[in-house]
């Protein structure tokens, strides 16, 4: 292929990817985490106190909630009050980041490191962008792309720090901002704080640590800002175990640290969950072990500072979600590229086999990944739908003193009708609560929406497999709830008990 046409293939397939990710935003359907967390962001915009609704009846969620993302929360709260609450606003907040994380790839790999020119920086982006959970995340309003930015961008700080012999403390103190904004972003930015610290240590910065954790310390206080009384302290405890899983003995730090130890050995469960994240895993793997010498040479602060980031996150990552997999994505993406641009031909991982075919198998995983990431990606792209379709269900089935219902409804029902409803409530609940303690069936959840004096149910295919549910048609009548009305894979049922 002359250079002529591979500038035409690389420019149609940044082009075509471009336009891809742009139509997969138009009618992107409300995530899960979006109403979750969206509605925390609602409630604290209208009574000035985050609380969760939506899981009503657990751990008093409804009345106050400590134990959410802080200063993510607080960045949709100012969105929110900017722009009003709406699904596109706050999508937008993670899109944004995006986008900052995408020009600070390109200052520290074109501008900085120079291991990309102009023109090969701009494919290489749409690899990033074509990875599931990129594409996915990058608009859904949850703080893993946003913490993937700030990590990245204290990472830059800290790279810039080892490699110079400067006095200054300024620089320890801006990373000392950076990971405290880590943390009260999400909790999991321990793990930048961590890696930070242990850097110092390793390249013998002693004073720089003891500097930056004096700072972190402080502003990490900042997360129990909103804990000023004992009631408060104990109601975090508690939403604070559930939120750890660490069991009936409670938040203690023996529970913590057994629990931690315990996930160091499946975190595997993480990398290899599906064939969205299998073939990329395998890519970093490869990479990592055949190119260890060389990157150690080439980027030790990266590597090492990548290889510390994987480790703390198996420790500290309550559950083993992909999801958080996003957060070390640019490091080993970054890896990887100096893998292709700066490691010397006998890195080939079957040179015994052809010498001649550099980097054989890497290139096949690397085109294998990209395939399987359009496949995953398709799924999201064409998967439509909008917060009107909410609005016709409401105004179609449900009475109009919707002021005085209550309606159990999947999360995504909030959207836009959070403020319509004395209280809408979460088909999420129901599973956490009756899994724990009555048993996923039939009785048991209509025994507890009744007893929840719930008066309308939205009801969609996943829960009533979940709920062992029969097949419901218009006109049936379970426990006191009839069923009034069909839509897409939603069933609408109403108490005809105080339904009306």
């Amino acid at each position: 292929m002359n250079r002529k046409t591979s500038h035409i293939v690389t420019s149609s397939f940044v082009i075509v990817s471009i336009l891809f990710y742009l139509f997969s935003l138009y009618e992107r359907p409300p995530h899960t985490d979006d109403a979750w967390i969206g509605e925390q962001v609602y409630w604290l915009a209208k009574e000035g106190r985050v609380k969760n609704v939506l899981m009503r009846h657990y751990k008093q969620n409804e009345i106050k909630l400590l134990v959410y993302h802080k200063l993510w929360v607080w960045q949709g709260y100012l969105a929110v009050k900017l722009f009003g609450f709406s699904l596109a606003v706050l999508k937008s907040v993670s899109l944004l980041y995006f986008l900052v994380l995408i020009l600070l790839l390109y200052y520290y790999l074109v501008k900085k490191k120079k291991l990309l020119q102009k023109h090969e920086f701009r494919p290489v982006m749409m690899l990033l962008l074509l990875h599931p959970l990129i594409f996915e995340y990058s608009f859904v309003y949850r703080p893993e792309v946003a913490l993937a930015t700030i990590g990245f961008a204290l990472f830059m700080l800290l790279e810039e720090r080892l490699e110079s012999n400067s006095r200054s403390y300024l620089p320890v103190v801006l990373l000392s901002l950076l990971s405290g904004v880590a943390v009260l972003t999400h909790l999991n930015g321990l793990i930048f704080t961590g890696a930070t610290a242990i850097l110092f240590l390793l390249f013998k910065r002693y004073k720089d640590f003891f500097v930056y954790g004096i700072v972190v310390l402080l502003l990490i206080t900042l997360y129990f800002i909103d804990i000023r009384t004992s009631v408060d302290f104990s109601l975090w405890r508690d939403q604070m175990t559930v939120f750890t899983e660490t069991g009936k003995n409670g938040l203690t730090i023996i529970g913590l640290l057994l629990s931690a130890f315990q996930r160091l050995f499946d975190e595997q469960l993480r990398w290899y969950h599906s064939p969205s994240e299998i073939v990329y895993s395998i890519v970093f793997l490869v990479v990592v072990i055949k190119g260890y010498y060389g990157l150690r040479k080439k980027a030790p602060i990266l590597l090492y500072f990548t290889l510390i980031l994987t480790l703390l996150l198996a420790f500290i990552g309550f559950n083993k979600t992909v999801k958080y997999i996003v957060l070390l994505l640019p490091f080993y993406f970054v890896l990887t590229l100096y893998y292709f641009k700066n490691l010397p031909e006998n890195f080939d991982f079957l040179s015994f086999f052809n010498p001649k075919k550099k980097f054989l198998i890497t290139r096949i995983l690397v085109v294998l990944a990209v395939v399987t990431g359009i496949y995953y990606d398709a799924q999201i792209a064409f998967n439509k739908s909008s917060p009107a379709e909410n609005e016709w269900i409401s105004n179609t089935y449900i009475r109009k003193n919707k002021k005085s219902m209550i309606v159990l409804a999947p999360m995504q029902f909030i959207f836009n009708e959070i403020g319509k409803y004395k209280a809408i409530v979460g088909l999420f609940s129901y599973q956490e609560r009756l899994e724990k303690n009555r048993g996923l069936t039939p009785a048991s959840f209509f025994a507890t929406a009744a007893k929840d004096s719930v008066n309308y149910i939205v009801l969609n295919e996943y829960n009533r497999h979940l709920f062992r549910l029969p097949e419901l048609s218009v006109g049936d009548t379970l426990k006191n709830f009839k069923v009034i009305g069909k839509q897409s894979d939603l069933t609408i049922l109403e108490n005809v008990k105080n339904g009306r």
